[in-house]
């Protein structure tokens, strides 16, 4: 049988301090954001399986966020923006979803829509029936909510359908000097205009908030807010591109307050979430090593929980499309997807050329010529390439006996 989360009334129980001082019971807030459920993956260039799989695992991650709740236990969990990749997810996600929700009741569930998940009339947040203990905070306007059972407001707002809306234009009203903790949830737009807005144009009432619960950044980080109001992301818990590699976290947030006093403690700790991770390594094309000893202490047990991007550095060598198709053979192998990335300085020494004096060395040198002085990479890489089917054809196909082919001085 599951055992439900407890909801304690802190107003009621306290505990000391070491130094003796009485605090209320903590609150325990778990704070998650930008889980983009449902995501597509085509942007990696991977196939369906792999889609699948990573699909899977941030199914997994849910499933872990839902089940740390219930384990700690949390009183409240925030979810700051992107819960799902888009408006529209499978029927499958939505019911797994809103049943993880409910069996976290009486802990309350806060959610504040973001840009990909943005409020409209057909959004799963319109049109699904969402538990009790579920609150979605609509766009336009702050909502305040006040906890059913603990001397808590969460304040929260939404992001709507149109992505160009100017986020931080709703006025936050001034708080009431009350012996309620006082929360938000919100999701700032791309170039972190929001929360800057925020707490530059609204500096007296967000002194009064212990905690703000961000979202909208890939990485963990704190939120400067100018005062003592606490602030953080904790980035996405399940990377899905590379701009969020490593290790991706939840964060467990207790909230104590000084009996009788107006002094709260606030702890953030970190809990690692990934079910796969995305890696960004390096290699050096005239030094390579078996992609499995490459990262070290970093790689897991198992590589196949690991998509990597795999940087090839150095001076790029002759016939270096062959390096790069063994490196993406053995990735394929290795990890459960790879993508190799061509930064390798093109620096060709003429000693490579064919023999001097044959017209495949002459239009070798013009093409090394064009490489070298080309000011665009992209252009110089397909130049590049293009020398070395040449090159490569004419080694495979017996052509390196060309002496009728020699030109005058």
């Amino acid at each position: 049988m599951e055992e439900k989360c407890r909801s304690v009334d802190t107003r009621e129980e306290e505990a000391f301090a070491g130094d003796g001082r009485k605090f209320m019971k903590h609150i325990r807030i778990l704070h998650s954001s930008d889980l983009f459920l449902d995501a597509s993956f085509a942007h990696l260039g991977c196939d369906s399986a792999c889609g699948n799989r990573l699909r899977m695992a941030q199914m997994t991650v849910f499933d872990r966020l839902v089940a740390r709740a219930k384990a700690w236990p949390a009183d409240v969990l925030c979810i700051a923006g992107n819960l799902f990749d888009g408006m529209c997810s499978s029927r499958i996600l939505l019911e797994h979803v809103i049943h993880g929700f409910e069996q976290l009741a009486p802990a309350q569930v806060y959610i504040a829509p973001g840009l990909y998940d943005a409020v409209a009339p057909n959004s799963p947040y319109a049109v699904e029936v969402w538990p009790q203990n579920v609150v979605i905070f609509q766009p336009d306007t702050w909502q305040s909510v006040e906890h059913p059972t603990l001397p808590l407001v969460v304040h929260g707002i939404g992001q709507g359908k149109k992505k160009d809306r100017d986020f931080a234009a709703p006025s936050f009203d001034a708080l009431p000097r009350d012996d309620q903790l006082h929360i938000a949830v919100v999701s700032e737009k791309k170039d972190g205009s929001v929360c800057q807005s925020m707490f530059a144009e609204h500096e007296g009432p967000w002194e009064g908030l212990t905690y703000i619960a961000l979202g909208g950044r890939a990485h963990k980080a704190a939120g400067e807010t100018g005062n003592n109001t606490v602030a953080w992301y904790p980035g996405t818990p399940q990377g899905r591109s590379f701009d969020a590699c490593g290790s991706r976290y939840a964060l467990e947030v207790e909230i104590a307050r000084s009996a009788g006093t107006a002094s709260t403690a606030v702890s953030i700790n970190a809990v690692d979430m990934a079910a796969i991770l995305f890696e960004d390594l390096c290699m050096d094309s005239e030094n390579s090593v078996p992609l499995n000893s490459l990262a070290g202490d970093k790689l897991p047990h198992d590589p196949r929980e690991r998509v990597v991007h795999l940087r090839l550095q150095g001076k790029r060598p002759l016939l270096a499309e062959a390096l790069i198709q063994e490196l993406e053979k053995e990735g394929k192998d290795t990890f459960l997807h790879m993508v190799v990335s061509d930064e390798m300085t093109l620096d060709y020494d003429r000693s490579i050329l064919p023999r001097a004096n044959t017209c495949l060395s002459k239009l070798a040198a013009a093409m090394i010529a064009k490489i070298m002085d080309d000011p665009e990479r992209d252009a110089a890489l397909f130049e590049t390439q293009a020398l070395e089917l040449i090159l490569n054809a004419h080694s495979n196909k017996g052509l390196a006996h060309d002496n009728d082919m020699e030109l005058p001085e």
